[in-house]
């Protein structure tokens, strides 16, 4: 682009538009204004804006203002009057007494207004309170400058805070202590000037320049008369976002490349699954802690299957006795019918323990899935509701912990983790049980859990081979590998991050 700021081949026609209105105002205006007053888009006019202001002809900057805008109660006091009125008005009607505990029925709102509302008023000398009764001393309004203001908002949809009298600034104050009466929000907006450089520009340079050639200005040789528009071929183009997967989309394609490169099997199963499967077949006790409502979410149906018959005798006598697992059990009666109850998957555990079992006359069973799971947990920056586990189970009569303990290192490797170690743990289903931790920046991170599945699970399915079982997280995994703090922005859907992010490292 050219360096000289005068030079009127290189002015667009929107600049020229644009720098026409400005000259013609001889004061800032806002970018709105601009581009009314200049006969362009609003977005027009920003672009026309950044160009002057990259050649030194425009200059612009940042005005914040504040403005009361209405809550929702506001917007319902603003029509049927305040609380303390509309009591003071029913009252009125009512001959000046009403029972205390009829208020609600007669106004129509909630106690927590009715019993503010009758505070004020008691405190303002409008009404006593006694044996019960409500009793009216003095007529309303209540507060008409605060009633005024209301309104005021109300029409004109928002108002500067600069414009409020100082009897209105007192009332917005008292609305203020009001829960989603009103609210002041703040708002920048930008303002544009020309700068000395503009008025070295001729008066037949603001008439802008021709941009496109017509057929007929081709063949008539009109063209050689037209002052063309100059080309900047080194300008920067226009960021192009293409299509593309989500992040997480992209890490469960590349976790189940993995698996599979590893000779692994996918499985895949229903959301909603039987406690039968979730917790019992995977020796959690009907007690336990986990199958609480304030941890799982139950859904209101019946059972939608029956477990086998011989695993649900089996499952039964190890939970009462430990059966033939050399357990004792946890010593109490087996309930049938809270191992139907019906919940939202806690864990891709109980696809994996179906598929042992559909396995167990199969000397060997390499299979994993990648599933989301449900958990009834407060959502903060490492909590979320929904999210998503990778587990998987390999059945071999030559299983040990150093070839798990090799499955997991591999998988983590290819993912792009350096330095893998393993910490022993408890977990109620497997032993012995590791957790798998990676080396990111020099802290060690925990990434999941791990394990060899007990007798007390096995065996009830028909499975005598040791079976080794993983279970974690893929959140998590992302969360480390994108620098997210918060699990919560995976699901945000921000453009501006999702456009920006990596789709997959490793």
């Amino acid at each position: 682009m050219p360096s000289n700021a005068a030079d009127a081949n290189a002015l667009h026609p929107l600049e020229a538009k644009v720098l026409r209105a400005l000259l013609e105002a001889g004061r800032p205006m806002d970018v709105k204004e601009v581009a009314s007053t200049a006969g362009v888009s609003v977005d027009q006019a920003r672009r026309a804006i950044e160009w002057l202001r990259s050649k030194g002809l425009v200059r612009a900057e940042q005005r914040a203002h504040m403005s009361v805008l209405l809550g929702r109660n506001g917007r319902v006091a603003s029509e049927k009057g305040l609380p303390e009125d509309v009591l003071l008005s029913a009252l009125e009607r009512s001959g000046g007494e009403l029972n205390l505990s009829g208020l609600a029925n007669v106004l129509g709102m909630s106690p927590s207004e009715i019993n503010a509302a009758v505070g004020r008023l008691v405190r303002d000398g409008f009404v006593s309170i006694s044996s019960g009764r409500l009793r009216m001393l003095r007529r309303g309004p209540y507060a008409p400058i605060m009633q005024s203001l209301l309104r005021k908002i109300a029409e004109a949809g928002e108002l500067p805070l600069d414009s409020l009298t100082p009897e209105e600034r007192s009332a917005l104050d008292l609305l203020l202590q009001r829960p989603e009466f009103v609210e002041i929000r703040e708002s920048r907006d930008t303002f544009v000037s020309i700068t000395e450089e503009a008025s070295t520009l001729s008066r037949p340079s603001l008439e802008g320049a021709v941009t496109q050639l017509t057929p007929e200005d081709l063949s008539t040789g009109r063209w050689r008369s037209l002052r063309l528009s100059k080309l900047n071929v080194e300008a920067a183009v226009p960021t192009t976002y293409p299509g593309r997967r989500h992040v997480i989309t992209e890490y469960i394609r590349r976790v189940k490349e993995i698996f599979t490169s590893m000779g692994f099997q996918e499985i895949s199963g229903r959301i909603l699954q039987i406690s039968f499967w979730n917790f019992d077949a995977l020796y959690t006790p009907q007690d336990h802690p986990a199958r609480e409502l304030q941890d799982t979410f139950y859904v209101d149906t019946g059972p939608f299957e029956e477990p086998p018959a011989d695993v649900e005798a089996a499952v039964k006598t190890v939970h009462e006795n430990g059966w033939r697992t050399g357990s004792t059990g946890w010593g109490y009666e087996w309930n049938p019918e809270e191992a139907r109850r019906v919940v939202l998957r806690t864990h891709t555990t109980a696809l994996t323990v179906r598929a042992l079992a559909a396995a167990r006359d199969l000397p060997v069973a390499k299979v994993f899935s990648v599933g989301s799971v449900f958990r009834n947990e407060k959502v903060d920056s490492r909590h979320l509701v929904e999210f998503h586990q990778v587990e998987g189970i390999v059945k071999s009569p030559d299983a040990n912990l150093r070839r798990l303990m090799g499955y997991i290192s591999e998988f983590y490797s290819r993912l792009g983790f350096s330095e893998i170690k393993f910490w022993p743990t408890y977990f109620p289903y497997t032993e012995p049980s590791l957790q798998v931790m990676v080396k990111v920046g020099g802290t060690w991170l925990e990434m999941g859990g791990m394990g060899i599945f007990r007798p007390e699970v096995t065996m009830p399915l028909g499975v005598e081979e040791p079976v080794l079982a993983w279970g974690l997280g893929l959140e998590r995994m992302i969360m480390v590998k994108m620098g997210v703090s918060d699990a919560r922005e995976l699901y945000a859907n921000r453009l501006s991050w999702l456009r920006g992010v990596p789709s997959c490292r490793s």
